[in-house]
């Protein structure tokens, strides 16, 4: 129920274990991807290749770092940009 599921109480069981398999899934790919950018994180202090594939990991994940409010038509509002 803590990971988006309310009314599991009344899920069937087999659609239960399903979603609870999900979540462990979910729940260890995010540790597994914590871990790594640590890893990569302590790596990197030590050596500027590893620092360079830390930030091209980042850019993967496609994570946004500075927030910042869109219009209808996706273009940033009024002097958001460059936060």
């Amino acid at each position: 129920m803590d990971h988006g599921h309310p009314d599991a109480r009344r899920y069937p069981l087999g659609m239960l274990l399903d979603e609870a398999n999900i979540v462990v899934e979910r729940v260890n790919g995010e540790e597994v991807t914590r871990t790594t950018l640590l890893r990569l994180a302590i790596s990197g202090a030590l050596s500027n290749k590893a620092a360079k594939l830390l930030d091209k990991k980042i850019n993967d994940l496609n994570v946004e770092t500075a927030a910042y409010e869109r219009d209808d038509e996706g273009r940033i509002i009024d002097g958001a940009e460059g936060r």
